[in-house]
């Protein structure tokens, strides 16, 4: 089952004019146009890369917990769970939601029927419940580690392509805390600071990287430097345009 929620981005390179110009459709950024962003539910963030939700309808919480939970909780996960396995997915959810009502849920209840919860809105195609309890599932402060990173991802993807950049930005903070390392989630991020305006944000981040690869002996991408330069002439800091620019064009001197 395709991921619910995928995000990539778009770089056209057409100098000397530039400024920045966002777009749903492939294709669309105007001529002139320095960096173009493109978003889509279709095209995956990088290759081959498994999804965290079908790894999360493929695991069971109530087999191995993250911590001790109460013996109500297990046995009404249990349940909904055998519906499940019945394909009996709207039954499931309706199973989790009588425990919606019990006040005084542990930290481990919680993960336990909001992380069954995730699987059952994965297999029904349900976005907007799955988005609430993969956070619910973050929040509890009991999933594991590699599900932290997985599915704070998810999170900044999810935000993303909803063009909600501060979420974005959070989620995208959250996974590098928890210990991700893709480096497309890192271009995302500062792709992100700079869809919410916050130019001098992406500048440092993406300059950040450019130094670290320079200083591998990498070459940086031209999506990197793109974006660099159109962030320096977004802040009007000509300097640093003229230096971004520069560096652009010792490492690509054919693009037009």
């Amino acid at each position: 089952m395709k991921a619910f929620v995928r995000f990539a981005t778009s770089m056209v390179v057409a100098i000397p004019a530039m400024t920045f110009t966002p777009s749903i459709l492939a294709g669309t950024v105007p001529a002139g146009s320095i960096v173009g962003a493109q978003t889509s539910d279709d095209i995956p963030i990088k290759p081959n890369a498994g999804s965290s939700i079908e790894r999360a309808r493929s695991k069971s919480p109530a087999a191995s917990p993250a911590g001790p939970s109460a013996d109500w909780a297990k046995a009404a996960v249990q349940m909904a769970q055998d519906l499940m396995k019945a394909g009996q997915y709207p039954e499931a959810l309706a199973k989790l939601a009588e425990l919606d009502s019990v006040a005084a849920k542990a930290a481990n209840d919680v993960y336990l029927i909001e992380r069954t919860r995730v699987a059952a809105a994965s297999f029904l195609g349900d976005q907007a419940l799955l988005v609430r309890s993969v956070e619910a599932v973050m929040s509890s402060g009991q999933a594991p580690a590699n599900e932290r990173i997985e599915f704070a991802e998810l999170l900044a993807r999810t935000y993303f392509n909803r063009k909600d950049f501060p979420r974005a930005i959070a989620w995208g903070t959250r996974y590098f805390s928890e210990g991700g390392q893709d480096a497309a989630m890192r271009r995302a991020l500062w792709l992100s600071y700079y869809l919410n305006n916050d130019f001098a944000r992406a500048a440092e981040g993406v300059a950040a990287d450019i130094r670290a690869q320079e200083q591998a002996g990498k070459k940086p991408s031209e999506e990197q430097l793109r974006l660099l330069v159109s962030c320096a002439q977004k802040l009007d800091d000509m300097a640093a345009f003229a230096s971004a620019v520069e560096k652009y064009a010792t490492y690509y001197p054919k693009a037009k």
